[in-house]
């Protein structure tokens, strides 16, 4: 038993509780890439002459991908995704798209241009999104996956130079969605505990107390056995 600082776990709040959260978002997304095959990587954007307003963009976020979303099931059928979303240094968003679906994968490997890809910066912008976006198979690419969850990690950690975490979307804005049962639960430990409203100074005292204490036992643990 020991008194350890509460730690909100939240993408939001840098430091300890960033990492933890970014890690175990990574390890979800990892499982789930293993998980399911034939995956195609999307990078949708906005215009900011329609939404010069950032807090706008993550606003109208969700509409947009519900639009583009029912057009893609209408052609290429039933899919499995994954969204990460970025803010750029300038303000505004953009969303970081890993689909899992045989016919769009064979689509982005017909036109073998990950530019603009046709269909999405047609359809994109029917929906709501900028002309800009980006598309590529990950199939048939040996470092492909492994170059996208590179990226991933240090987008979800904020290891990143750029600094391309959300942090100006509204709140209970989610920075990592997926579609149902694509991403495993987090991983849960045994530890159990209680919140208790205090001073944190008493609590580190008695924490570094503790173990100092575990670290001198461990000494004369030592020493005992030395002798016999």
């Amino acid at each position: 038993m020991f008194r350890a600082p509460y730690r909100c776990r939240s993408w939001r709040h840098a430091g300890p509780c960033r990492l933890w959260c970014g890690a175990c978002d990574f390890v979800r997304v990892r499982d789930a890439v293993s998980k399911f095959a034939d995956w195609s990587y999307v990078v949708l954007t906005f215009r900011r002459d329609d939404q010069a307003d950032p807090w706008l963009q993550y606003r109208q976020a969700y509409f947009c991908w519900n639009r583009l979303r029912t057009k893609m099931y209408r052609t290429f059928g039933r899919f499995r995704y994954i969204q990460t979303w970025e803010r750029f240094q300038k303000g505004g968003c953009h969303v970081n798209l890993l689909v899992s679906n045989r016919q769009l994968l064979d689509n982005l490997m017909y036109y073998n241009d990950p530019v603009c890809p046709p269909w999405f910066q047609l359809h994109g912008q029917d929906a709501g999104f900028g002309w800009r976006c980006w598309g590529e198979p990950l199939t048939g690419k040996p470092d492909a996956i492994a170059g996208y969850l590179t990226k991933l990690a240090r987008e979800l950690t904020g290891a990143g130079q750029k600094g391309q975490i959300p942090l100006d979307a509204p709140r209970h804005f989610r920075r990592l969605r997926a579609s149902r049962k694509t991403l495993p639960p987090r991983r849960k430990s045994d530890w159990t505990g209680r919140l208790v409203f205090s001073e944190i100074g008493p609590f580190l005292e008695l924490d570094r107390r503790r173990q100092a204490a575990a670290g001198e036992l461990d000494q004369a643990a030592a020493g005992v056995g030395a002798i016999q």
